[in-house]
């Protein structure tokens, strides 16, 4: 039985020692910036703005070349993004925002990325969640 996935939208499989996109034959490498099968775009790095998750040292995120605008839409109107995907033609573009965001402000998100094309989006909200002590028993 052998082993399936996708690598940037592309149907890969794995041959007991390595990743190989399907259509081609080449082997997927660790940050790949394989064309997207959708859009045939590839992710591209792009500059934080100064007011943006100012705690990061590295000021650059890699987004997917066809959201680029989306997110810096977002950005611009003072929305924070965590992470994001164009969905490479085989799921929905999602884009992950923080916790403290409101339900009308995710309204308002929603409304950003529709009003530049008609993908469908999933915004996924990050949450903090409080999964227990995982000291041993025996320190409790």
């Amino acid at each position: 039985m052998t082993a399936r996935s996708y690598s940037h939208g592309r149907p890969t499989h794995w041959t007991g020692k390595q990743w190989i996109y399907n259509s081609t034959g080449l082997i997927v490498l660790d940050g790949d910036l394989c064309p997207c099968s959708k859009c045939g775009l590839h992710a591209v790095v792009v500059p934080l703005p100064d007011d943006v998750d100012t705690s990061k040292e590295i000021r650059t995120v890699c987004i997917d070349e066809c959201i680029v605008e989306h997110i810096k839409d977002l950005w611009a109107q003072g929305y924070e993004t965590l992470s994001c995907c164009c969905g490479h033609g085989t799921q929905r573009s999602s884009v992950v925002i923080g916790q403290h965001h409101t339900s009308e402000e995710i309204t308002k998100i929603i409304g950003i990325l529709q009003g530049r094309d008609d993908r469908p989006w999933s915004i996924l909200q990050w949450k903090l969640t409080d999964v227990g002590d995982h000291r041993p028993v025996s320190e409790l």
